[in-house]
């Protein structure tokens, strides 16, 4: 899970924004599987997927 958020704080770094949309689906994936292994709480999947929806919503809107 670590690797698969890295990776997508990476992709935000460089501002892509296609690479940011095709990452989302994969990043929701992994955290979805480790929240139904109980090894996060379902509170903080579901915070980990908020904070990364809002981020690519702001690439969006601002056009970066």
């Amino acid at each position: 899970m670590r690797s698969a958020i890295k990776s997508f704080k990476n992709i935000v770094k460089s501002n892509n924004k296609e690479e940011m949309a095709k990452a989302i689906p994969g990043l929701y994936k992994t955290i979805d599987k480790m929240r139904k292994v109980k090894l996060i709480k379902p509170g903080k999947a579901n915070r980990l997927k908020s904070q990364f929806a809002k981020k690519l919503g702001t690439m969006r809107k601002t056009g970066v």
